[in-house]
This record gives C-alpha cells, structure tokens and sequence, in this order.
C-alpha cells in the first residue's frame, strides 16, 4: 500500500514538473520567434538598401557614359 502511495506521488511530483516546463517553454517561444522576425526585417532591409546603393551607382555610371564631356 505504501508503496503504491510514492508510486502516485512521483507520477504526480513528474507531472507537475512536466507541465512547469512546457509552460515555461510556451512562453519563450514568442520571444525567440519575435527576435528571429526582427532579424530577418533587418536583414531584408539591408538587403534592400544595399540593391538600391548598388542601382544607382549603375544609373549614375551610365547616365555619365551617356553623357559627353563638353
């Protein structure tokens, strides 16, 4: 009989530790993925503002070959 008593305790003592880490873990995950987005927004707008630099200095470059020099 005892023994059945700790049996049920420990089952409960590890689902009760279980259940804490999956809380736990629910409420990171926002947070990791919120940072992850945030990287990726600012990777995509280098991305974009290095493709414009490098754009018109194409634009430029050839505005100034169509161009003489007087």
């Amino acid at each position: 009989m005892k023994n059945k008593f700790k049996k049920l305790r420990n089952k409960r003592i590890i689902s009760f530790i279980v259940s804490v880490v999956l809380i736990l873990i629910l409420l990171f995950i926002p947070n990791l993925e919120s940072k992850s987005v945030d990287q990726a927004k600012h990777a995509v707008d280098k991305a974009v503002n290095d493709v414009s630099k490098k754009l018109n200095d194409v634009a430029q470059e050839s505005n100034n070959k169509l161009q003489p020099d007087k």
